[in-house]
């Protein structure tokens, strides 16, 4: 997640590529957070992780 951050963070990639990167980390740090909690998350779970996994490959 950090690496993600740090990719949306530098001014040397592209805006897409920095606005995805900041999406996937949202997204992955909104799933962690769930775990963290206990909550019952399945890949199949919607709508996190389902939402990033299109933005995480």
């Amino acid at each position: 997640m950090a690496g993600l951050v740090m990719v949306s963070a530098q001014a040397n990639f592209a805006l897409w590529m920095r606005l995805t990167a900041f999406i996937a980390a949202a997204l992955f740090a909104a799933s962690v957070l769930m775990i963290l909690w206990g909550a019952p998350l399945l890949p199949s779970s919607a709508p996190l992780p389902v939402l990033g996994y299109p933005f995480w490959c």
